[in-house]
């Protein structure tokens, strides 16, 4: 009687689980509504005490370009009598200024052999060779630069980036031309911005710590996936049709030197990657356990999850600790090998009456047996999570929510190639708009 009455009680949360998946598959007004607010929400903005509070500073003095005098009244409004200088006040307001497009002619000279009938036309570094007839006119790095940034930084969609730079700078630019300019740069193999992303590529081959994640992308509405390589220096992305073992090998080499930070998708437990150093990120094996800690379950379940669920927290605690520089090496080291002789009691063959508990004891024990759990406790330099790698999806995911992906196969290269090169120069503290004009700067 108690099995049936559990049983019926798991039937009726299963049903009410999935009248709320059917609810969700719904449009909704609001999306990104949270189903259940919370009863005590904090309130908005910093916490008290927390981040810095002034008012708009002053601007500096050499940074002043206009000085307008403001004088005060000569006699006293109430009684008629003189008034005598007291103090100067100052007022500042700073505004955008008028900007008007600069037009340069080039008044390219052509001369004509009479011997050889042949015309030789005259060389400037800013034109170039193929610049005459209907395509005499073109839009200069900084205009390019601009344009792109407001694309593919900002997320503003290629539609709204000319009203934007009409608006800004009364620059008179078409959708098509900006699109044409980002696929000859971004996804021509002889494109400026495409030869860096080469670069980018080349140089996460080499690096001596990769995390990556993917995320998903569309191409001309087929599913797709976007996948992310972040190493200390450089940030790239990958747009292919599929996540395959051989689509991460055009950027991870099967005899990568490295250490590989992933998730435990499928795809990295290839047999290709089999002699790559990987870590398994932490953040997702609690959350996994988690999951399971909050389905009903009967007899000791419950306690191998706990126990799995307190060695990695104390893990990465131990982590931590050492990284703030709380702990000596020597210490660490002794902990740490503690910590992974509980790992290895805990991941020990064994038969687990729950099927779910089972699969994370083969799979864990798996990784393990590889080295791929605890690496950071050997090398702290390696990242106990792929936490870097989700941080450096977010811009995608973001541009995603407006775009909705790629509309070819070219357009999801040039978005690769510009994302990559725009995130990487964020990493030196240089803004989109700045990488790409010295980019395109470089080409002249």
């Amino acid at each position: 009687l108690k099995l049936v009455l559990e049983l019926k009680a798991e039937n009726e949360r299963l049903r009410a689980e999935l009248e709320i998946l059917k609810r969700k598959q719904v449009r909704s007004t609001a999306p990104f509504s949270r189903n259940t607010p919370k009863k005590n929400p904090s309130p908005p903005g910093r916490k008290p005490g927390v981040g810095q509070f002034t008012f708009r500073t002053s601007p500096e003095r050499s940074s002043i370009t206009n000085t307008v005098d403001v004088p005060a009244p000569e006699s006293c409004p109430k009684c008629a009598g003189p008034l005598s200088p007291f103090k100067t006040e100052f007022a500042f307001i700073t505004d955008l200024p008028e900007i008007k497009p600069s037009i340069t002619e080039y008044r390219v000279r052509v001369n004509r052999c009479p011997t050889c009938k042949q015309d030789f036309r005259g060389v400037h570094p800013s034109v170039a060779s193929n610049q005459r007839g209907a395509t005499a006119h073109r839009l200069g790095p900084r205009a390019l630069a601009a344009g792109h940034a407001l694309q593919y930084d900002f997320g503003i969609t290629a539609r709204k980036v000319p009203g934007v730079l009409k608006m800004l700078t009364q620059l008179e630019v078409t959708q098509s031309a900006l699109t044409q300019q980002a696929l000859k740069h971004g996804a021509n193999p002889a494109g400026v911005i495409h030869k860096k992303y080469e670069t980018l590529r080349a140089s996460v081959r080499t690096a001596n710590m990769v995390n990556t994640d993917d995320t998903g992308w569309r191409i001309n509405g087929a599913n797709a996936f976007l996948m992310a390589f972040k190493t200390n220096s450089s940030v790239v992305y990958q747009i292919r049709a599929q996540h395959r073992s051989v689509d991460v090998l055009e950027v991870i080499p099967a005899d990568f030197a490295g250490v590989l930070v992933t998730d435990r998708f499928v795809t990295y437990d290839a047999k290709v990657f089999q002699a790559v150093k990987q870590h398994k990120c932490v953040s997702h094996i609690l959350k996994n356990l988690r999951d399971l800690l909050e389905k009903p379950q009967r007899g000791r379940s419950h306690e191998f999850l706990r126990k799995l669920r307190a060695v990695f927290k104390k893990a990465l605690r131990l982590h931590q600790r050492f990284d703030l520089g709380l702990l000596e090496k020597a210490v660490f080291e002794r902990e740490g090998r503690a910590v992974k002789r509980r790992l290895d009691r805990l991941l020990a063959p064994r038969l687990l009456s729950n099927k779910n508990n089972a699969r994370m004891l083969r799979e864990l024990a798996w990784h393990h047996a590889r080295g791929s759990l605890l690496r950071f406790l050997d090398d702290p330099n390696v990242s106990p999570t792929n936490n870097a790698a989700e941080r450096a999806l977010r811009p995608a995911v973001i541009a995603r929510k407006l775009s909705a992906g790629s509309k070819s196969e070219r357009g999801a290269l040039a978005f690769s190639s510009f994302k990559s090169v725009i995130e990487t120069g964020k990493l030196s503290g240089v803004s989109g708009f700045k990488t790409l004009l010295g980019v395109y700067e470089d080409k002249r």
